[in-house]
């Protein structure tokens, strides 16, 4: 029996595979073998809206049924990595299971091109957030400084 693997929705930081391998090798225990993680794929998490979160470089993910978001589905994740990510998420989100279209299905709405994965929702107040949704490209501007405020720097 292999171990079990873990399938993630991401929407904010760590769609950046930068981001997200740095934060999974700072959990790494001596023994893990190397961090694997399978490309991302393009999805969209239906019923869900993304905010900013007031003076913060990332985003918060809320319930809203007249929303989607987009971000990137990352498969193979070990307990281990997930345990790192929900830590590295802290007590403002918690993780829940939720259904994901891949982007490249054909119809993006029909029930069997669903994958179960999960996803890390604000439980913070709403108070700290933004109505307006996260720039991804703003983000990504800032990256090296989002690596070094966070100690993720090499």
């Amino acid at each position: 029996m292999g171990m079990k693997k873990f399938a993630c929705f991401f929407y904010g930081s760590l769609m950046f595979p930068k981001v997200l391998l740095r934060v999974l090798e700072g959990g790494r225990q001596k023994d893990d073998g190397p961090i694997v993680v399978e490309e991302g794929i393009p999805a969209t998490l239906k019923g869900y809206k993304r905010l900013r979160v007031l003076g913060a470089s990332y985003p918060a993910l809320i319930k809203d049924n007249d929303s989607e978001t987009q971000g990137i589905l990352i498969k193979g994740l070990t307990s281990g990595n997930v345990s790192t990510l929900d830590h590295y998420e802290g007590d403002q989100y918690t993780r829940i299971n939720v259904e994901v279209f891949p982007n490249n299905s054909r119809d993006r709405g029909q029930s069997e091109d669903l994958i179960s994965a999960q996803t890390y929702l604000w439980i913070s107040s709403s108070d700290f957030l933004e109505d307006q949704d996260w720039d991804k490209e703003e983000f990504e501007k800032q990256l090296e400084n989002y690596l070094r405020e966070e100690g993720l720097k090499d």
